[in-house]
């Protein structure tokens, strides 16, 4: 499915910090490739300038991606505000980040992804969130098509060759979690046909799986060292466990308004005002979010020792945080 679709950039969105899981399959000067796993889905997307090609139909389009890619939010008017301003330097990060969008994502991922990604750099996160999907998640499903259920890594260093002794060995028994959540672990480490090219000796391909719910997490995962985890493992445990319980509470959550969801939020240990301001801003679309990490608090110094005004941006706050963001990730 192909559409034409300005202030949209695959790449720019993939290293925005907001996504821990896209995987870049190709990339030249003029087109890349993404694998998107999202909402138990895998999408294939294909950019060349601001020509996309999207893997699903219509019907998946409108009733999923539309919303995902935030695509009935007027960008190019709020580019239209931040050129007119006396904000040279924020001219300076749109110029730079103007195909950034704020994803919005599924809500218990973002909770989950943005606990672990406390005190934590974004290559780490990813490889702890994928390695929890491996061992805990189901297969995505990809417009229907199961040899296109898969990702091709261009090079091999985070993955063992063999998929199947992948999954035994990283958490010690994977195995016997397959077999008990998916009721068939061959259908997840099976070496099935891929669509794009396995000629080349390093070019290996990988099944997409689903981000698992809190109910098909093993507590024994939070114990494995070699997830990752580290001083947040009992946080993780924890809210697990609380949502096993009162599952409804990511539903009042999403019925709340941004202030009443902060206190929801900073209420659950584990998460702080960071942390929740990300939640608001990825998981419940709460636009107006500004979350400040070391790289916000250090570039306010810097550019705006006198505050940062954004009162034009009223409930866009959070998509100016994420120019900002963008170019101090850049500029590092």
């Amino acid at each position: 499915m192909k559409k034409l679709i300005d202030n949209f950039d695959l790449k720019q969105i993939a290293e925005s910090g907001q996504c821990f899981r896209w995987k870049l399959i190709s990339e030249n000067d003029n087109e890349q490739t993404y694998m998107i796993p999202a909402f138990g889905r895998a999408l294939y997307v294909s950019q060349k300038g601001n020509e996309f090609d999207f893997s699903c139909s219509e019907e998946e389009w409108e009733s999923i991606w539309k919303s995902y890619f935030d695509i009935d939010r007027d960008y190019a008017k709020l580019g239209e505000k931040i050129l007119a301003s006396d904000d040279e330097h924020l001219k300076e990060c749109y110029a730079l980040g103007s195909g950034i969008r704020i994803l919005k994502q599924d809500l218990w991922e973002m909770v989950f992804s943005f606990m672990v990604s406390q005190n934590n750099k974004i290559a780490r996160i990813s490889a702890t969130i994928e390695k929890v999907c491996e061992a805990c998640g189901k297969p995505a499903i990809a417009d229907n098509t199961e040899s296109r259920n898969y990702f091709v890594s261009d090079n091999d260093n985070n993955f063992k060759e063999d998929n199947k002794s992948r999954g035994d060995n990283e958490s010690g028994n994977n195995k016997s979690r397959g077999d008990n959540e998916s009721g068939n672990d061959k259908s997840r480490n099976d070496n099935k046909s891929c669509n794009y090219d396995k000629s080349s000796d390093d070019k290996k391909c990988f099944p997409v799986h689903r981000f698992p719910n809190w109910d098909e997490i093993p507590e024994e995962i939070f114990d494995d060292r070699s997830f990752g985890f580290g001083y947040r493992n009992d946080y993780l445990r924890k809210i697990c466990q609380e949502l096993c319980i009162d599952p409804e509470w990511l539903e009042k959550l999403r019925k709340m308004s941004y202030e009443d969801a902060m206190k929801a939020l900073l209420a659950k240990k584990g998460i702080g005002v960071k942390v929740a301001n990300c939640i608001s801003l990825f998981g419940l679309s709460h636009i107006g979010a500004f979350p400040v990490d070391t790289h916000i608090k250090q570039l306010l110094e810097k550019y705006y020792p006198n505050g940062l005004d954004l009162s034009r941006y009223e409930g866009e706050a959070g998509i100016i945080q994420q120019y900002l963001f963008y170019y101090e990730l850049k500029h590092k």
